[in-house]
């Protein structure tokens, strides 16, 4: 499930473009656009997360939130490896950690 937020979308996209200036620029997708979100919750199908969006859809509820960190996974068929984190709340450029 995802999360599109109108504000600070703005800064979600200077996020990704800076992310893939640097070591990430070979996986830079350019034949799908990048839409700003925030990854809350995945399943294995799409019917649970897409039944729990359109609830909370209903409900017209707000979220606000404040993104500190980032962190880069590899989702293959049955694993999620975490690969590192991008530490964003001392500095304006993201710094790599694990």
């Amino acid at each position: 499930m995802l999360l599109v937020p109108e504000e600070g979308r703005k800064e979600l996209v200077a996020l990704h473009d800076e992310l893939y200036e640097g070591p990430l620029r070979p996986h830079l997708r350019k034949d799908i656009p990048f839409i700003p979100h925030v990854t809350v919750a995945e399943y294995g199908t799409s019917t649970p997360c897409r039944r729990l969006a359109d609830e909370l859809n209903r409900r017209n509820l707000a979220f606000r939130g404040l993104v500190k960190d980032v962190e880069l996974i590899q989702v293959q068929e049955k694993t999620v490896r975490r690969i590192g984190r991008f530490d964003l709340s001392n500095d304006k450029t993201p710094g790599h950690s694990t």
